[in-house]
Formats: structure tokens, sequence, C-alpha cells
């Protein structure tokens, strides 16, 4: 008989900077924040943004997508040029048009809190 050994992942050491941007030079790259939320009404709320560059050139993708009882009810897409979004290399700040899409704070008892702006 077979000894079968599980990996199982444990993340180590992470910091809050690790979800900042994080520049890969000048070839192709793609960065996702992904963040979701559910709800005890039966809501819940996807919330992403896509950064996909290759050289110079890029684009971001940003979606909202709300399901009511697993079933996606509504969603919303976003399409924009690269050279209109800033991600922090600091700290957790997305902007599009210097207006904060997802920013993180660090609480009082080292809580890492997010909030989201849609709209």
């Amino acid at each position: 008989m077979k000894n079968i050994t599980r990996k199982i992942f444990t993340p180590k050491d992470i910091e809050f900077k690790d979800d900042s941007r994080h520049r890969k030079g000048f070839f192709s790259h793609v960065e996702t924040w992904y963040y979701d939320a559910v709800f005890d009404n039966g809501y819940s709320i996807v919330s992403l943004v896509n950064v996909i560059h290759i050289g110079r050139f890029g684009t971001v993708l940003s979606g909202v997508f709300i399901y009511k009882d697993g079933t996606l009810i509504k969603e919303i897409r976003q399409r924009y040029p690269l050279k209109r979004f800033y991600g922090s290399e600091e700290t957790v700040l997305l902007t599009i048009d210097n207006k904060e899409l997802v920013k993180g704070t660090i609480g009082s008892d080292d809580s890492w809190n997010y909030t989201i702006n849609r709209g």
C-alpha cells in the first residue's frame, strides 16, 4: 500500500504590503485584486480589478458581480487604459482617474481593513 502525504498550503510571513501593486518589469504581466463578501440575507458580491500590461501598453478591467442565492443578478464591467490607473507599491491603494477603488488600512487591533468603492 502506498503512503500518501498531503501537502497543505499554510501561508506564512504575509505582510500587508503584499496586497499592494507589484510591477514586474517591462514584459507582460497580469495582476488581480479579488474581494468577496457573503451576507446573511442570501446576497453576495464579488469585486475585482485586473491590470494587464505588455511593455508600456495595458488595460485595467474592473468588475462588480452581485448574486442572490448563488445566482448572478447584476454585473458591472468597465475597461480603462492603463495610464488612468494608479496602484501603490507601498500600501493597498488602487485608483482610476484619482478616484479610490480599493484602499487598505491596518486597524488599531492590527486587523487588515479594506474599503471598496464602486459607483
